[in-house]
């Protein structure tokens, strides 16, 4: 991977993206989350091109947050991997997303379960690696 061209690694992550995406919202979701989280995890977590990192942002904390049924309890610790080594970017990214209309931002003001789900994501986040513009979101989560 580390001689491929950003593009062609852009590409082929898009793909993992898409996949474990379809997975996510697909029946038998639970099920089928385990090998596109881990073939993630495994192969992209420090190489994610800047072009598609909202993407992955986006996908990552979907995908743990869960639906109002739960979470892949078999792709959550390749899903907590890859939130652990979030970038500074990718943090910020994630206060961005969780602010825009998207499927996990509706998670979030529709479901407890998923706001509950969403605190235990940003517990993995070291507090010095939030940005000042987004402490306040960060601390009325974690309160």
């Amino acid at each position: 991977m580390d001689e491929l061209p950003s593009d062609k690694i852009a590409s082929i992550v898009i793909r993992a993206l898409s996949d474990l995406e379809t997975a996510h919202h697909g029946m038998d979701n639970f099920y089928n989350e385990l090998p596109f989280a881990k073939r993630l995890a495994d192969s992209f977590h420090k190489k994610i091109p800047k072009s598609i990192m909202k993407k992955y942002v986006y996908v990552v904390s979907l995908c743990y947050v869960g639906n109002r049924y739960g979470t892949a309890d078999s792709a959550v610790p390749h899903y907590e991997k890859m939130i652990k080594n979030f970038s500074l970017a990718e943090v910020e990214l994630l206060f961005q997303l969780i602010e825009e209309n998207n499927y996990l931002s509706d998670s979030l003001n529709h479901y407890p379960r998923c706001k509950k789900q969403f605190t235990k994501l940003l517990n993995f986040l070291e507090q010095d690696s939030i940005p000042l513009k987004n402490q306040a979101t960060y601390r009325k989560w974690i309160n």
